[in-house]
Formats: C-alpha cells, structure tokens, sequence
C-alpha cells in the first residue's frame, strides 16, 4: 500500500504544480498588462498615477481614478491647492492666479475664480479633493467630440506650479449609448485586468494551501 501511495504522489504533485506554475505565469502577465496600463511622471517629487486610457461608449459616465503627489516642501504652505483639468488643444488658457498661459481647453477645476464653458462645466467634475492627492474626475453624457488627451495641472500660490503632461490620459469614445459596445483584442479595461488578477491570485493560494494541507495528510498516512 505504500508503494502505491508513492507512486500516485508524484504524479499528483506534477499536475497540481503544473497547475500553480501555469496560474502564476498568466498572474504576472495580467500584472505586467495591468501596469502598462497604468501612466506616472517619474519625479522624485511630482508624480500622478492613474489608467492610461479609457474606453467609453458615448452617452455614458466614465470617473477614471488618479492619485498624485507634489513637492513635499511645499505641503504645509497657508496656500490653496487649486487643481486644473485640460484638454490638449491648440488653444491657450489664462491663469490670473498665476499670470500664466496654459496651452490647452481647461474643463474642470476646483478654482472656482476660473470660467469655464457652461455646456463643458455642467459635464465634467474634479471630483477628488487635491489638498488630499486625489485628481479623479468624471464626465458625464460623454460626447465624440471629448475624445482626446487631458492631462493635470496643480498650483500652489507661487510656490508650485506644475503640469503633468508626460502623464497624459486618453479618453476613447466609441459607439452610442444604445449600441453594442464590441471589445477588440488589446483593448481590455484596466479595471476588468485588476479584477482578474485579482482572481487568478485568490485562486493561486487556494492552490499552495491544498497543496500544504494534501502534503501533510500524505506524510501522515505514510509515517
């Protein structure tokens, strides 16, 4: 009876690890796809991070998260932190904080001084709070036309003035609301990407704990 046990172990053992292996390569390669999908501006002081693009289908909702940091000298300054929205345009926006041109549609903001187009200001939000890092916006009734590349900007009194335009985000817009929204190859969500690698790790220490608790039952019954 041992000797079958031993004979039936290894093979168990090579399936099941062949398994694990097998979910840890596909794990890392959602990972890797994941991170691609991911744009931050590598400065040791000013970073942003949030989904490269984004596809939406016209008429919906879309809220893509950001994260950001700045200056860390500057964080305890009496100054309000005021948080820009732009679309890329050949167009220049005025900044009377700052007396500075931004090229640039400026869409939404927390600068209340700031005037924006009524038709885009009754659309698109800054809804994170900048004084907390958080440069998630939304867009409601996406429009064709809102195709395009928007990137973030910060200012801080005179003190921090800074655009984070090699951390540009692309907002895609295809079909209409009431059509069928087809998925190409490559064109996976972010968030569909996390949430399965998210999955295949859960299911990954499933695997290393049957495998733990198979191993010392087998060592059991063989001793």
């Amino acid at each position: 009876m041992q000797g079958e046990k031993s004979l039936k172990l290894p093979n168990i053992s090579r399936k099941t690890g062949s398994l694990v292996s097998s979910i840890m390569t596909a794990t890392i390669l959602i990972l890797s796809l994941l991170c691609k999908g991911m744009v931050s501006q590598l400065s040791p002081s000013f970073t942003l991070a949030m989904p490269a693009s984004v596809y939406v289908q016209r008429g919906l909702y879309v809220h893509p998260p950001c994260q950001f940091t700045y200056n860390n000298q500057h964080q305890n300054s009496s100054e309000k932190l005021f948080g820009y929205w732009f679309k890329n345009a050949e167009t220049r926006h005025y900044l009377p904080s700052s007396k500075r041109y931004v090229k640039g549609d400026l869409v939404a903001t927390n600068d209340e001084s700031q005037r924006i187009d009524p038709t885009i200001k009754n659309r698109f939000q800054l809804e994170g709070n900048p004084e907390q890092g958080d440069c998630s916006f939304s867009i409601n009734d996406v429009q064709l036309e809102d195709e395009g590349q928007y990137f973030f900007r910060i200012e801080k009194g005179q003190e921090v003035l800074y655009s984070y335009v090699d951390a540009s985000f692309q907002l895609l817009v295809t079909g209409a609301h009431n059509e069928v929204l087809t998925v190409e190859s490559g064109q996976l969500n972010d968030t569909l990407l996390f949430l399965l690698a998210l999955f295949l790790m859960k299911v990954l220490i499933c695997c290393f704990f049957f495998l733990t608790l198979f191993g010392i039952q087998t060592r059991g019954k063989l001793h």
